[in-house]
């Protein structure tokens, strides 16, 4: 008998309901099929004969049926495979007639035994045709990872085999637990290449955004300050006079914020400006470079840091300023600005006015806000201002209320923040639709406590759409009022 399949393996899906699968290719006895039962999460499972399942043998190239005991259910996978004895049972007897079936059956085998063979060596690893690279795996190789040399052999090589395979060096990183610690690792280690590519000034990367400063656990003051690995911007504590900080890689930069007044003391450890010592008053903040192995250097001190500004530390008199520096201050207050306005849908008025009446209004949207601690409830349009110096400018729209003012009312104290009200009273027109400006600039100084403001405006006459009339262009919002609010000290 003839074999012209080649095949080997025949895979099905379960459907919960089949239970007889063929097997399409010629095989000799029922022990020679493999079943294996594969789940949806691919594990295997051996299935055994006579127990599992049961064989139907059609004794030639059709081959057979495999039946389950138990229908295979959706989502497992059946693989049928042939593994034929490796034996030779054919026994000739001298002078009898030459047994061409039984022969041809031997052949039969061999054939079988072969592909099965073909089968197995295509999922193996292999070198091309050419190669005289030998692969015999090395006899140390327990608890090593297989590698290869130069010359293309195997090679054990030593690492974790719980985990990928490392050199010694990275190992040291590995093992680390957090981003700080594996940085602190580093730069013990050395062997760190400075970047000499050109680079932004400043507090903005190189993509034009703000540098993430990550906070670290306080330091306690100290002659010698000794920084932690969990950060670049630590408090200081105390007010314990600092001649050194701890060493740390060239070219790290810290950020220090004092919460108490103390002395910096010039030397060869710490480098301060003109060579002299510096006191540091409470709230400072200053940034330091580590500029050589030996030595750190101050840099900007609370009058012109940015974060010095934002947290509003404050410098002695004698202040040594650099332009540059004072360039970044001024930026940085200049991100300090907030933009709120009293947005309605497009067709929708501003609201009625009522003769003799006084209103809120209600900024009900932030299109930015600079200002730590500023916040908006746009449902009442009451603002919340921390402590600081404020300049505000608004604007709100209003339409035949023949006299109108605006001014900015405290909410916390329930009164008129005095200096905050627009210059005049101011006629507008009673005939027509057009809306009119107010106009209110102030300044105003919030204290530690914070304060809870509003926009107020008095009309002197009635309308439905005295505190703004509609323009109804559609797909274009209406817009009532407009007010910045920088903080300035």
């Amino acid at each position: 008998m003839t074999i012209s399949k080649t095949g080997v393996v025949a895979t099905y899906s379960g459907d919960g309901a089949t239970v007889a699968f063929p097997y399409p290719y010629r095989f000799l006895t029922d022990d020679s099929l493999v079943v294996t039962l594969l789940d949806a999460a691919s594990a295997e499972t051996l299935l055994v004969l006579g127990t599992d399942y049961t064989v139907v043998n059609n004794g030639d190239e059709t081959g057979g049926t495999v039946t389950f005991a138990v229908p295979p259910a959706v989502g497992e996978t059946i693989i049928i495979s042939r593994e034929t004895g490796l034996t030779q049972d054919v026994d000739y007897t001298p002078g009898d007639r030459f047994p061409a079936e039984v022969h041809e059956q031997a052949i039969d085998k061999l054939t079988m035994l072969a592909q099965e063979r073909e089968a197995a060596l295509v999922r193996t690893m292999r070198v091309p045709v050419g190669d005289t690279a030998s692969l015999v795996i090395p006899s140390n190789r327990a608890s090593k990872y297989l590698a290869f040399d130069s010359s293309k052999n195997p090679i054990a090589v030593a690492g974790d085999a719980g985990g990928y395979p490392v050199t010694p060096f990275m190992a040291t990183v590995l093992d680390d637990p957090d981003a700080p610690t594996a940085r602190a690792t580093l730069a013990a280690l050395g062997s760190i290449v400075e970047d000499t590519s050109p680079q932004l000034g400043g507090v903005l990367d190189a993509n034009g955004h703000m540098i993430t400063l990550s906070k670290g656990s306080d330091l306690v003051s100290a002659a010698t300050l000794t920084l932690g690995n969990d950060g670049n911007y630590f408090d200081v504590t105390g007010g314990a006079t600092i001649s050194a900080i701890s060493a740390s890689s060239p070219g790290m930069r810290i950020l220090l914020r004092f919460s108490s007044a103390l002395t910096l003391v010039h030397g060869a450890a710490l480098q301060l400006p003109e060579s002299q010592n510096y006191i540091v008053a409470a709230g400072e903040v200053i940034e330091f470079l580590r500029d050589s192995e030996t030595s750190w250097r101050m840099l900007d001190n609370a009058a012109t840091h940015p974060v010095a500004l934002w947290e509003g530390g404050t410098a002695p008199k004698s202040t040594a300023v650099s332009p540059v520096n004072v360039a970044a201050a001024v930026r940085a207050r200049m991100q300090e600005t907030a933009m709120l306005v009293i947005e309605q849908a497009s067709g929708v008025g501003g609201g009625a006015s009522v003769a003799g009446g006084t209103f809120d209004r209600v900024f009900n949207k932030v299109l930015s806000n600079g200002i730590p601690g500023l916040s908006l409830d746009t449902a009442t349009g009451y603002i919340t201002l921390p402590e600081g110096e404020y300049e505000i400018d608004a604007r709100v729209l209003c339409s035949k209320v023949l006299i109108t003012y605006a001014f900015i009312y405290s909410v916390t104290d329930a009164a008129m923040i005095a200096d905050a009200r627009s210059d005049n009273a101011r006629a507008s027109s009673g005939y027509d639709d057009v809306n009119m400006d107010v106009n209110l600039s102030a300044r105003m100084s919030i204290p530690a406590s914070g304060k809870v403001v509003v926009f107020r405006q008095y009309t002197g006459a009635s309308n439905t759409t005295g505190l703004g009339t509609p323009m109804a262009i559609a797909g274009q919002v209406e817009r009532y009022g407009f007010c910045k609010i920088k903080k300035v000290g």
